[in-house]
């Protein structure tokens, strides 16, 4: 090995300057077409959870004999929908929280 040589014989110059293969390219879209495919299965997912929360609401709901316990189980639920949503990552909780946010006197970062 030369000094001129860089460790491990790789020059790190020449790769960067070369251009994408095909193969790289196909590999790149595959990528892309995995990660909308689980964007779609989480939302797929917090769709069902909704699904089965309003049939349980329906279901328990028409039993009670006041609307507090309902009040009640609707404000711990849309917390827990709202925790669910994020971390299913669906995208059109988050935007509307921020809005809300933003009424009651935070602003859209969090801050104020």
């Amino acid at each position: 090995m030369t000094a001129s040589e860089p460790p491990g014989g790789i020059d790190v110059a020449s790769l960067a300057s070369e251009k994408p293969s095909e193969s790289d390219d196909q590999i790149a879209a595959l990528e892309s077409k995995v990660a909308a495919l689980q964007d779609k299965l989480h939302e797929e997912r917090f769709m069902w959870v909704l699904i089965g929360l309003v049939l349980f609401d329906v279901v328990v709901f028409t039993h009670m004999e006041s609307w507090s316990g309902a009040i009640v189980i609707g404000a711990i639920q849309l917390i827990v929908i709202v925790i669910l949503a994020d971390r299913c990552r669906v995208n059109v909780v988050m935007p509307l929280l921020d809005k809300v946010g933003g009424v009651f006197g935070r602003g859209p970062n969090g801050n104020d």
